[in-house]
């Protein structure tokens, strides 16, 4: 009988804590899912020229460093490339989102993917290229924002 008192409290001490390892599982897998489908929703608001929107994304103390810039920027500048690219009558053909790694902080996000995507000028010219990305989220609230990243070419420049 004590063997059986035993094995019951154990089994009361630790469920806790394996439920509670689940709902975190879950709840990371949520935060994860979410994080992705906004990256996507990202690229789509670029192909769009949706600066209002795409600005959307990103936290007002954000900070990063894009691929074309010379020096990390603020929100402030952060959709100048897409506003040049527009002012040039380029415009995005396909960007191709490939998840490296994904790893999630409670409230805070770290994302790795590279990009594939083709600009095309007016006349329809232009090449794929890949770049590597590397966005920090954050939850603000219900919804999530980027507050850091990095961009830069997959491979070497030569």
């Amino acid at each position: 009988m004590r063997r059986y008192v035993y094995l019951f409290l154990v089994f009361l001490l630790t469920s806790p804590l394996v439920l509670g390892q689940q709902g975190k599982q879950a709840k990371s897998e949520s935060a994860a899912q979410e994080i992705w489908r906004l990256e996507h929703l990202y690229w789509d608001y670029v192909q769009a020229f949706d600066v209002e929107h795409y600005k959307t994304l990103w936290h007002p103390d954000f900070v990063g460093w894009p691929s074309g810039s010379a020096a990390p920027v603020g929100k402030e500048n952060i959709a100048d490339w897409i506003v040049f690219y527009q002012k040039n009558n380029s415009k995005l053909k396909f960007a191709h989102l490939e998840p490296a790694a994904i790893q999630t902080f409670g409230k805070v996000a770290v994302v790795h993917y590279w990009l594939t995507r083709l600009w095309i000028d007016k006349e329809g010219n232009g090449a794929p290229s890949t770049v590597k990305i590397t966005h920090t989220w954050m939850q603000v609230g219900d919804s999530w924002q980027i507050i850091g990243g990095m961009a830069a070419p997959a491979a070497p420049e030569k």
